[in-house]
């Protein structure tokens, strides 16, 4: 299967996997980055606990990828400006929503995101608080169902 059928995969399967699906291409058993992928909209009462608990998670290398609906820009000035988030920054990156809904928020993610090798991606909604160990969890399951060297493409939900 090619990456340009892997990422049309996961949006053919899309209202299965909205806000709590995982999609790894894994080979050999080794994750080398997990992308958050996160739809926001007015978001900012509840963006700044929900960033320290996606990049807080343990033994995992996250980017964390926000879609805003409202404004990338205002939403980058109000992060910013949060000194618990700063130090988070580098591994965020922020884009404008297209302005059309959740669906096509999560849509405008997903058509962005770099698909490579050994790399997850999970989806967040603007308002979820992740335990520390979570996406930890989710990439052990994950591994567990690679036996060979092959590319696979596994879905944990």
């Amino acid at each position: 299967m090619s990456m340009r059928n892997q990422r049309l995969l996961i949006c053919l399967n899309w209202p299965k996997i909205i806000l709590v699906g995982c999609y790894f291409l894994l080979s050999k058993k080794v994750i080398v980055v997990i992308n958050v992928l996160l739809a926001s909209y007015k978001g900012q009462a509840f963006l700044p606990a929900q960033i320290l608990s996606i990049m807080r998670q343990e033994n995992v290398d996250v980017r964390l990828n926000i879609s805003d609906d409202e404004s990338a820009d205002s939403l980058y000035q109000f992060l910013n400006n949060d000194s618990i988030c700063l130090p988070y920054l580098n591994n965020v990156t922020i884009m404008n929503g297209p302005k059309n809904g959740v669906n096509a928020n999560f849509l405008r993610l997903i058509h962005n995101a770099s698909v490579q090798k050994n790399s997850l991606y999970a989806f967040a909604d603007q308002d979820d608080i992740w335990l520390s160990r979570k996406l930890d969890s989710a990439q052990r399951h994950l591994n567990a169902l690679v036996d060979n060297d092959d590319e696979q493409v596994a879905l944990y939900m």
